[in-house]
Protein backbone atom coordinates (compact mmCIF):
# COMPACT_ATOMS: atom_id res chain seq x y z
CA UNK A 1 0.00 0.00 0.00
CA UNK A 2 1.21 3.48 -1.11
CA UNK A 3 1.40 5.88 2.32
CA UNK A 4 -1.09 8.43 1.05
CA UNK A 5 -3.28 5.11 0.63
CA UNK A 6 -2.07 3.80 4.40
CA UNK A 7 -2.34 7.80 5.95
CA UNK A 8 -6.52 7.94 4.36
CA UNK A 9 -6.97 4.47 5.95
CA UNK A 10 -5.46 5.96 9.40
CA UNK A 11 -8.09 8.70 9.39
CA UNK A 12 -10.80 6.51 8.46
CA UNK A 13 -10.21 4.32 11.23
CA UNK A 14 -10.06 7.09 13.98
CA UNK A 15 -13.36 8.90 12.52
CA UNK A 16 -15.08 5.44 12.75
CA UNK A 17 -13.88 5.00 16.18
CA UNK A 18 -14.79 8.34 17.57
CA UNK A 19 -18.00 7.44 16.15
CA UNK A 20 -18.36 4.29 17.47
CA UNK A 21 -17.01 5.40 20.78
CA UNK A 22 -19.27 8.19 21.46
CA UNK A 23 -22.39 7.49 23.64
CA UNK A 24 -25.21 6.21 22.63
CA UNK A 25 -27.10 9.70 23.29
CA UNK A 26 -24.67 10.64 20.07
CA UNK A 27 -22.94 13.61 22.35
CA UNK A 28 -21.09 14.18 19.28
CA UNK A 29 -23.60 16.17 17.60
CA UNK A 30 -23.28 19.58 18.01
CA UNK A 31 -27.30 19.78 17.58
CA UNK A 32 -30.65 18.34 16.91
CA UNK A 33 -32.49 21.08 16.39
CA UNK A 34 -32.38 24.61 14.75
CA UNK A 35 -33.15 26.02 18.33
CA UNK A 36 -29.65 24.56 19.97
CA UNK A 37 -27.96 26.98 17.36
CA UNK A 38 -27.75 31.13 17.35
CA UNK A 39 -30.57 33.34 15.17
CA UNK A 40 -28.59 33.35 11.98
CA UNK A 41 -27.35 29.39 12.28
CA UNK A 42 -29.24 26.42 11.18
CA UNK A 43 -28.88 22.59 12.45
CA UNK A 44 -27.17 21.36 9.58
CA UNK A 45 -26.62 17.91 8.05
CA UNK A 46 -24.43 16.96 5.60
CA UNK A 47 -25.53 14.69 2.64
CA UNK A 48 -22.34 12.22 3.00
CA UNK A 49 -23.09 9.18 4.86
CA UNK A 50 -22.68 9.36 8.38
CA UNK A 51 -22.20 13.38 8.50
CA UNK A 52 -22.34 14.75 11.69
CA UNK A 53 -25.27 17.82 12.51
CA UNK A 54 -23.76 20.95 13.19
CA UNK A 55 -24.26 24.49 13.86
CA UNK A 56 -23.53 26.00 10.65
CA UNK A 57 -24.86 30.12 9.32
CA UNK A 58 -27.39 30.80 7.48
CA UNK A 59 -27.12 32.02 3.74
CA UNK A 60 -25.88 35.55 3.20
CA UNK A 61 -26.04 37.45 -0.20
CA UNK A 62 -24.68 35.15 -2.56
CA UNK A 63 -24.73 32.36 -0.95
CA UNK A 64 -26.15 28.71 -2.91
CA UNK A 65 -29.51 27.95 -1.22
CA UNK A 66 -32.07 25.39 -2.48
CA UNK A 67 -35.62 27.01 -2.80
CA UNK A 68 -37.90 25.89 -0.19
CA UNK A 69 -35.79 24.97 2.17
CA UNK A 70 -37.71 23.62 5.69
CA UNK A 71 -36.20 21.96 8.33
CA UNK A 72 -37.16 18.11 8.59
CA UNK A 73 -36.88 15.34 11.05
CA UNK A 74 -34.34 12.16 10.78
CA UNK A 75 -33.39 9.44 12.64
CA UNK A 76 -30.21 9.10 11.71
CA UNK A 77 -27.81 5.34 12.69
CA UNK A 78 -23.74 5.49 12.64
CA UNK A 79 -21.11 2.07 13.47
CA UNK A 80 -21.49 0.51 16.97
CA UNK A 81 -25.65 1.01 17.17
CA UNK A 82 -25.47 4.49 18.00
CA UNK A 83 -29.01 6.22 16.79
CA UNK A 84 -29.65 9.96 16.62
CA UNK A 85 -33.03 11.59 16.10
CA UNK A 86 -32.84 14.68 14.41
CA UNK A 87 -36.31 16.65 15.68
CA UNK A 88 -35.46 19.45 12.80
CA UNK A 89 -32.73 19.98 10.88
CA UNK A 90 -31.32 20.89 6.91
CA UNK A 91 -29.92 18.98 4.94
CA UNK A 92 -27.20 20.12 2.56
CA UNK A 93 -27.50 24.18 3.50
CA UNK A 94 -28.95 26.15 5.51
CA UNK A 95 -31.90 28.51 4.71
CA UNK A 96 -30.90 32.39 3.61
CA UNK A 97 -30.73 34.86 6.25
CA UNK A 98 -34.17 36.55 6.83
CA UNK A 99 -35.08 39.61 4.64
CA UNK A 100 -33.32 37.31 1.95
CA UNK A 101 -35.66 34.74 -0.28
CA UNK A 102 -33.54 31.95 -2.31
CA UNK A 103 -33.93 33.00 -5.93
CA UNK A 104 -32.34 30.88 -8.97
CA UNK A 105 -30.53 29.55 -6.34
CA UNK A 106 -28.85 32.48 -4.34
CA UNK A 107 -29.50 33.99 -1.49
CA UNK A 108 -31.06 37.85 -2.92
CA UNK A 109 -32.10 40.61 -0.89
CA UNK A 110 -36.04 40.00 -1.14
CA UNK A 111 -36.61 43.86 -2.47
CA UNK A 112 -34.18 42.69 -5.80
CA UNK A 113 -36.30 39.77 -6.97
CA UNK A 114 -39.44 40.41 -9.36
CA UNK A 115 -42.44 40.05 -6.87
CA UNK A 116 -44.28 37.36 -9.14
CA UNK A 117 -40.64 34.59 -8.23
CA UNK A 118 -41.66 34.39 -4.43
Amino acid sequence: MSGRRVLLLAVAVAVVVTVVTASTKASFAECTHNDDCGPLSCCLLGRMRYSIPSCAPLGTVGSYCYSNSQPSSHGLHYPGDVYLELEAAHLGMCPCEPGLVCYRGMCQLEHEVPSQSH
